[in-house]
């Protein structure tokens, strides 16, 4: 499955409820080094637990409230399915668990939100696409981002073209036919097809192979309806033409693989795609920080942090840059509709980072979460409004 869905993220985002624990930290997989993962898990614990004291909670309490999070100390099956990084949420009733497919920084939070930019990556623009195999043995539907792919089902599409064969086949059936003859009982007629032509002939096979295209076109048109990632094509050079003939659509990319794929591992797919798209992803960042450059030092654009809280916080942020790498804790004045920074991390703090990264997403912004080193200009975050204030 996908490392975290939208929709999971959008539920952690939206969360509220005092003393939430977030927990990250890489992990290692393989090698004698898989023995560090407990350690600096039972490390996180620690700092957690002096946090939720530095709150106001007393050291037993404290205690009891990580307790549920310490039985996995001992869960040797808890280690043994860890992936590149682990994101552990806790709000003293419920807990989430992610492995995911990518490093993590190593970090504890402790507010009434849960801490959610570390995972902002995931849903970048342009990370997630679609890839449609396709050949007369086979049709196969994959979701896939960066980090990982699955194969989905594709409602409404025929598996194979021998399921329009075998449809064909029994049209066939039904419009042959046999009467009786009129000179007599037990005297028939010949047989009489009152169709199209025959299986195997040249217009019929025609048929066939365009029904079997409009069918895929038709349940790739209903899943992709409605969604912003792009649709990769993997197929033969004639299927490929068939395919565009048939679906001038705007999800689907202009590239595509090319060649049969049916004996393809998933994680072969994936590799395959990822070569093709990465220079489309690498784009679609490129055009949107010429955007904002474009817009920068205008009523359009911002790289300050207390502006750019509040226009999340009226749903005004278009496209949003921020650094994966930086925090910025302090507490959000609702009234004054600013944030006020500390210096240092106080009780109660939240990461401003990650406030306005969460109220973009949740409005609907394009977000690209990255290294410092990938952002527009110096700033840690950086924003286009879709209207001015």
């Amino acid at each position: 499955m996908m490392p975290i869905e939208p929709a999971e993220l959008e539920e952690l985002s939206s969360h509220l409820a005092p003393l939430s624990v977030s927990l990250y930290m890489p992990a290692v997989k393989a090698g004698q080094e898989v023995q560090q993962n407990p350690i600096r898990f039972k490390n996180l614990l620690r700092s957690a637990r002096a946090l939720l004291m530095e709150a106001g909670m007393r050291p037993p309490d404290a205690r009891d409230h990580l307790e549920p999070l310490e039985r996995h100390l001992l869960d040797s099956d808890f280690w043994r399915r860890l992936d590149a990084g682990l994101a552990v949420f806790w709000d003293g009733d419920n807990e989430h668990i992610h492995r995911l497919p990518m490093m993590l920084p190593e970090m504890v939070s402790v507010s009434e939100r849960f801490h959610v930019k570390p995972l902002m990556p995931i849903l970048n623009k342009g990370a997630q696409f679609h890839l449609l195999t396709l050949s007369q043995a086979s049709t196969r539907m994959f979701e896939a981002d960066m980090w990982s792919i699955r194969q989905v089902e594709l409602p409404g599409a025929p598996h194979s073209f021998e399921e329009i064969r075998r449809y064909f086949e029994v049209e066939k059936s039904l419009q042959l036919h046999t009467q009786t003859s009129p000179r007599g009982p037990g005297m028939t007629r010949a047989a009489v097809f009152h169709g199209q032509g025959y299986a195997g002939d040249e217009s019929t096979d025609k048929r066939m192979m365009t029904e079997y295209i409009g069918q895929i076109k038709s349940a790739v048109v209903s899943m992709m309806a409605g969604r912003q990632d792009t649709l990769l094509l993997a197929a033969t050079d004639p299927l490929l033409g068939m395919f565009r003939a048939a679906c001038d659509c705007d999800f689907l990319d202009s590239r595509s693989l090319h060649g049969n794929f049916d004996r393809h591992e998933p994680a072969q797919l994936h590799q395959l795609a990822l070569e093709l798209l990465a220079p489309k992803l690498e784009e679609s960042h490129r055009r949107a920080a010429t955007k904002y450059m474009h817009f920068a030092g205008g009523p359009l654009a911002s790289n300050k942090l207390d502006t750019i809280v509040a226009a999340a916080s009226d749903g005004r942020v278009d496209t949003l840059f921020v650094s994966v790498q930086d925090e910025a804790w302090g507490v959000y004045d609702p009234v004054a509709r600013r944030p006020e920074i500390h210096k240092t991390r106080q009780v109660g703090d939240q990461d401003m980072l990650d406030l306005a990264t969460v109220r973009s997403y949740l409005s609907g912004a394009a977000v690209y979460a990255d290294i410092q080193a990938k952002m527009p200009d110096a700033s840690p975050i950086a924003a286009v409004f879709r209207y001015a204030a």
